[in-house]
């Protein structure tokens, strides 16, 4: 994994996975402070494209993900 980002609201974490072109979801217990992964657990980016970034928009409704390999934005 390249990076992690929490979510706007504070309830997950997206980690950016460049090897498998993949951002993973993880939900965040603030009972027992641990991630867990989401079901489902990620989304796939562009094949090859290399995820490394996440920005949120303000409502947490759209990602957007840069992608180091093919220079694109998901």
């Amino acid at each position: 994994m390249h990076s992690v980002y929490p979510s706007i609201d504070g309830k997950s974490l997206y980690a950016c996975d460049l090897g498998t072109d993949e951002v993973l979801h993880f939900d965040l217990n603030s009972s027992d402070n641990l991630a867990k992964l989401h079901d489902p657990k990620s989304a796939h980016t562009v094949p090859g494209g290399g995820p490394r970034h996440i920005a949120q928009t303000e409502s947490g409704k759209f990602a957007y993900v840069c992608n180091e390999m093919g220079g694109s934005v998901t």
